[in-house]
Order: structure tokens, then sequence, then C-alpha cells
């Protein structure tokens, strides 16, 4: 779905914030404080989405061609797997935590970087470049606001299989079949 999706008067202001600063050409550090405001509620953004989730959920709060915003709600250990967003991303979490084991690129193999905690209440930001495997914790389910300076399911995205492989296009429907199976065996969605 295109356009802003009428949900609460937070997820209204979350989206209207980031339009404004996209209209004025702000920098990536604005959208980590707009989100890092949103996820100092986590009360009011947990509203946002019903838990166990429905078979008819969007999670997607906005998409346009220069903005994504979706509501992320990982079951008890999942992995996401090595993937790449090809444009910047701000990752809030209000629910749970992200470790995120960070890559860099080393000709055609990943390096490790280093594993970002990010705790409920807090933002990691992401360039372009930054290739990332999310890892939840293993005993709850971890719920994050992700912010995307682009469009996020129209961005040239990539995969790999581990750090010594080619990367391949990012399969976006593999990735919803795998949450939607790990989501189903926790429980979260209906």
């Amino acid at each position: 779905m295109r356009g802003q999706v009428d949900r609460s008067d937070l997820a209204r202001r979350l989206i209207d914030e980031c339009l404004s600063a996209l209209r004025d050409g702000a920098p990536v550090a604005t959208f980590h404080a707009i989100v890092a405001d949103a996820v100092a509620a986590p009360e009011e953004i947990a509203g946002l989405v019903s838990l166990p989730l429905t078979p008819d959920e969007d999670l997607v709060l906005y998409r346009s061609d220069m903005l994504t915003i979706t509501q992320s709600v990982f079951p008890a250990g999942f992995q996401s797997g090595l993937h790449d967003h090809g444009i910047p991303a701000v990752i809030g979490v209000w629910s749970g935590y992200e470790d995120n084991f960070l890559f860099r690129r080393s000709g055609t193999q990943l390096v490790d970087r280093c594993v970002v905690r990010v705790h409920a209440g807090q933002v990691l930001t992401l360039d372009s470049e930054d290739v990332h495997d999310v890892h939840g914790p293993p005993d709850r389910f971890t719920g994050a606001i992700h912010v995307y300076l682009g469009d996020l399911f129209g961005a040239r995205r990539h995969e790999w299989a581990d750090t010594s492989s080619t990367p391949s296009p990012f399969d976006l429907a593999g990735f919803a079949d795998k949450w939607s199976r790990a989501t189903k065996a926790a429980g979260l969605r209906l």
C-alpha cells in the first residue's frame, strides 16, 4: 500500500515529522532524532500493532519512492540473515532488543565489523552500504520502528548465504515467508 495509513496520532506524527525532514533535505541524524523520540514512548508505539498479529495486519506505516516507515515485529530467536538495504535506515527498538551483526564488504566477501545490541529505547543508523544480520532475543519478541530513506520494497538489495558467498538479489518473498513461518510458530500471528 502506498501513502499514509491512519493508525493513530503517534503514527501520523511520526510520518509527518519524517516527511517534513525529507522535504527540508534534513540529514540522517534528524531522522535518528525523530525515531529516538518515538521509541521513547514504547507503550504508545506498541499500540500501533495488535498482538497476536492478525493475518491482515499491515506493518507498513508509510511508503513512497523517497521514504518507507515500517513497524517490525520479530518473534523470539528470529534471525534475519545477511542482507543490505541499499538505502540509509534508522532502526528504533521499542520492545526486546536487536543484535545487529555488522559487516563491511571486502572484494566479494564480507568481513566482520562489530556487533551492536540495540535495546528498547535505543536507535541504530545504517548507511546504504551496511550489511547486517539481525538476531532477536531467544525469550521474547522484538518490536521496532524502521525508517528507510527510500522505497525499501523497490530498492536494489542483496543477501548473502554466508560471509564468503557472493551476493544475490534479496528475495523479499522468501524473507516474508521465513518471517511468517517463524511468527506463526511463536504464536504471534493468527
